[in-house]
């Protein structure tokens, strides 16, 4: 699978690469678009740059660049685990952080997830 990447453009747009629909033959799905399960992955990606930057703003912080990069495991035709990795640029304090990777962890998408999917964070500053 392509990892999803979305990012934040001019503080509170986001951008997702390449969002269409597959096209569907007799039962097979084409190789070339997103199948409706990566538009789960966008939704996911969205909601954490832009919940992430909104709890910035309500905690008087910039965070002007940030971009998801998710990745999926599926098992029993159903979701098993996303790999989420969240590049994040600028100089952030401690407390900062700590702001930012509890926003991106508990942005309303991943918490309406059911507790069955794990979802790992790795969050990259530069």
């Amino acid at each position: 699978m392509t990892p999803i990447k979305t990012k934040v453009i001019e503080g509170m747009v986001t951008h997702t690469e390449t969002l269409a629909t597959a096209k569907v033959s007799p039962n097979i799905l084409t190789h070339e678009l997103f199948y409706p399960i990566d538009l789960f992955s966008a939704s996911l990606g969205s909601c954490i740059v832009l919940y992430s930057s909104l709890i910035a703003k309500r905690n008087e912080f910039e965070l002007v660049h940030i971009n998801s990069e998710i990745t999926r495991e599926m098992a029993n035709s159903r979701v098993s685990k996303f790999d989420i990795k969240i590049h994040i640029e600028g100089d952030y304090t401690v407390e900062q952080k700590k702001i930012i990777e509890h926003a991106a962890e508990n942005c309303p998408v991943a918490n309406s997830l059911h507790q069955d999917i794990k979802q790992n964070f790795t969050f990259i500053y530069s």
